[in-house]
This record gives C-alpha cells, structure tokens and sequence, in this order.
C-alpha cells in the first residue's frame, strides 16, 4: 500500500502557481510581439528608419527572449528553481512595462 505524503509549500507552489505564472509570461510576451509588429509602422515613419533598422528593432523581441533563456537557465542551475522563476517573471514583467 502506498503511504501518503504530507504536501509542503513548495509543492503547492509548483502545482498550483507555476503554471498561471509561465501562462501569464506567456501573454505578456505574445502582446508584445503584436504590439511590435503594429508599433513598427508609425514609429519609422515618425523617426525615419529604413527597413534594416525595422529590422533591428523588430529581432530586438527575439534576441531579448534569448538572453532571459539563457541568464534563467544560469539563474536556475545557481539558485535553484523556485528564485529563477521569480526573477525571470520579474525581468519579463519589466520588459513588457517600461
């Protein structure tokens, strides 16, 4: 028979909030990237940029993505998961905001 294990904080954490956490960085980053895409066209108008600058500042989404992956990842391996994921959301969130 199987014996039952008492739930600890952390394992609620990982049950319950994890996942609304990555569906809400989820979210955030997919309106950025529509906001982007939206943004892109009066903003060259208004500073004059040409296409390879659109494109500068369109990869801009895409290389900012990769450098959270990989600082998360170093973040992860250093302080553990449940520290990593909270500062990523934080990092995440301050990208979208500002």
């Amino acid at each position: 028979m199987r014996k039952k294990t008492k739930k600890t904080g952390k394992d609620r954490f990982f049950k319950r909030t994890w996942p609304q956490i990555s569906a809400l960085r989820y979210v955030i980053w997919q309106m950025d990237k529509v906001n982007m895409s939206i943004a892109i066209l009066p903003m060259a108008a208004d500073f004059s940029w040409d296409s390879s600058e659109q494109g500068i500042i369109q990869s801009s989404i895409f290389w900012g993505y990769a450098a959270t992956q990989v600082l998360g990842g170093l973040l992860a391996t250093r302080f553990g998961q449940q520290l990593s994921l909270w500062m990523r959301f934080a990092m995440r969130l301050n990208q979208s905001v500002f």
